[in-house]
């Protein structure tokens, strides 16, 4: 069941609806590059699967689990096929962050959204890293702090 998406009317829900529902699960985040990724989705969303269920029966999650992923349309290779696998893998259902419209018009719009229950724009999640009386530029000092990993 889908819980919002942007063309629908759940999609009028408030952000803090939306950030609640999320919150009933143990988010897994899987990222990974575009479709110029050359290794075969398959052989990498089973090494991912195992080593998640490997995980968990070590240590369970507390809540149910849902695969976050981002809004990349659908492709033969690279995050989006891998994704795609894992949650059909582990019976995942899938939550999809996109960029708002004012980012980037295409990112929704061509999001893979197979599996996908509930969805959100990066500023919904922007609004919970830094919300009204937050430390100042605490979302800055983030992505300050992981495009300095990246480099």
């Amino acid at each position: 069941k889908r819980l919002a998406g942007t063309r629908s009317p759940a999609m009028r829900d408030s952000a803090a609806r939306l950030l609640l529902l999320l919150s009933e699960y143990h988010p897994l985040v899987i990222e990974g590059m575009g479709s110029y990724d050359a290794r075969a989705p398959g052989t990498v969303a089973a090494t991912v699967s195992r080593l998640l269920r490997q995980r968990w029966e070590a240590s369970p999650p507390g809540k149910p689990v849902i695969l976050v992923t981002q809004g990349d349309p659908l492709a033969a290779r690279g995050i989006s096929a891998i994704t795609r696998a894992v949650a059909s893998e582990l019976s995942l259902p899938r939550a999809l962050v996109c960029l708002d419209d004012s980012i980037d018009p295409s990112h929704s719009r061509d999001a893979d959204r197979d599996g996908v229950i509930l969805e959100l724009r990066y500023s919904m999640l922007a609004g919970v890293l830094e919300p009204p009386g937050a430390a100042p530029a605490s979302l800055a000092a983030l992505t300050r702090a992981v495009d300095s990993s990246l480099a």
